[in-house]
């Protein structure tokens, strides 16, 4: 190395130094309710991670003794058998900038932080909104517009999934089943507003890149012959908490058919106020419940809703986020509106990666995110990996850091939890 040059082995411990694993925590989580409300494990095992649950007592109870004895049985268990899923963010900067920046120490970093931060930031707002889904990975629907650039989404709150220079697929199914559609297409922009989608003027139309889609398609992120997110993401609160009674099909090992402990319970409120299918939804957890210290988690819109029929009723509540091996830490926490319910005082946050027409009323112990070591991260950076913070892309004039992980999402008792529909709002 030349004398007064730096490279990119000089600045490797700068950078380490520079994503301590909380500054990477609190990158991804920050405008995340969800994600930062739930407990983080590290020590997910390859193969699986065991967690049990009580869902029934011994019923051998009866006034008289010989019957008592004749029903005898053994307490109700099963394991979950947690698997971990991968989730990748990569930030490439090109050679010249490096070499231009590499006499420069700020400089350097500078250019480096601003694509790990936006890298970390993404891999944040893709993972607050899996936690949210049934883990086929679809980011939104397609209502029309396909024979053109521009699609409008079935909900334009799911705008929030897309930005420009995604690439995208999109298949008939929602990525539990079936298999995407031939092509892809580039996001050019976005209309916040109304809530769609158009591509690069040199892909023309979208059925112009993949001639079959078609109006109800469910959108994912993918590229080229990579099936991307589709199929391949943990499984969200929509996998743990059903709207109907669960299958025999086996879910983490277990046949949940048997009792909704073990999927949850559901309240259909969309004909209500969403004032009234909160308080109705929570008294049938109450139902189940021994404790009261229950979060809502709902969309933004919903939260408006709420507080336009309470008036001047409305307390926030500011809350702390849960980091691993600290526990509650304020440095990342969010604000809820506290409001009164059969539970007694419950909090709702407000989560834009949450469906809008969804409440999720939430006892916080036991709702949780596993990974094998710190999620999100830089990679490379972990026990048994290369150390590098920088690597040299193999055909390209181009320096990526790969960020990212390995996780899944668990609910230790699902019957303490309740999942409500509430009205779709404007």
């Amino acid at each position: 190395m030349a004398t007064g040059v730096l490279d990119r082995t000089a600045f490797d411990p700068a950078l380490k130094t520079n994503y301590s694993p909380l500054r990477m925590y609190n990158l991804a989580m920050k405008g995340k309710p969800f994600l930062t409300a739930a407990s983080k494990h590290t020590n997910l095992g390859w193969a699986w991670q065991k967690i049990f649950i009580q869902h029934g007592n011994p019923q051998g109870v009866t006034a008289v003794f010989k019957a008592a004895q004749d029903g005898a049985s053994t307490v109700l268990t099963k394991a979950w058998n947690l698997t971990p899923v991968s989730l990748y963010g990569i930030s490439t900067i090109d050679g010249m900038t490096i070499a231009t920046a590499s006499k420069d120490k700020d400089a350097f970093i500078s250019a480096v932080t601003a694509q790990v931060d936006g890298t970390l930031d993404a891999v944040g707002q893709r993972l607050a909104k899996f936690l949210y889904s049934n883990g086929g990975g679809a980011l939104g629907r397609i209502s029309s517009g396909q024979g053109t650039a521009t699609v409008t989404l079935t909900n334009r709150y799911d705008i929030v999934n897309f930005q420009p220079d995604m690439k995208l697929r999109v298949a008939s199914t929602d990525g539990t089943s079936g298999s995407l559609r031939t092509g892809t297409v580039t996001v050019k922009s976005v209309n916040r507003k109304t809530g769609t989608v158009t591509i690069i003027d040199a892909e023309t139309f979208w059925t112009t890149q993949i001639a079959a889609a078609a109006a109800n398609d469910f959108i994912f992120a993918a590229n080229g012959t990579e099936a991307g997110d589709f199929g391949h993401n943990g499984a969200g609160l929509k996998s743990w908490l059903l709207d109907a009674a669960a299958s025999s099909t086996t879910f983490f090992g277990v046949d949940r058919s048997s009792d909704n402990r073990l999927y949850g319970q559901y309240y259909d409120g969309s004909a209500e106020t969403v004032a009234d299918a909160f308080k109705h939804g929570l008294f049938e957890n109450m139902l189940e419940n021994d404790r009261q210290d229950l979060k809502l988690f709902t969309h933004p819109a919903q939260s408006r809703d709420l507080v336009d029929l309470m008036g001047q009723k409305v307390q926030y509540v500011q809350n702390p986020g849960r980091l691993p091996g600290v526990g509650p830490d304020g440095a990342v926490g969010f604000e809820t509106i506290r409001i009164v319910t059969p539970m007694g005082q419950v909090d709702v946050a407000s989560d834009r990666y949450c469906d809008s027409n969804i409440g999720w009323g939430l006892y916080m112990e036991g709702v949780e995110v596993w990974s094998a070591g710190p999620f999100p991260r830089v990679l490379g950076e972990g026990p048994g990996e290369d150390g590098l913070f920088i690597q040299r892309q193999a055909t390209t004039d181009r320096y990526e850091v790969r960020t990212g992980g390995y996780w899944n999402f668990a609910i230790q008792t699902p019957g303490r939890h309740v999942r409500i529909l509430l009205p779709t709002p404007a």
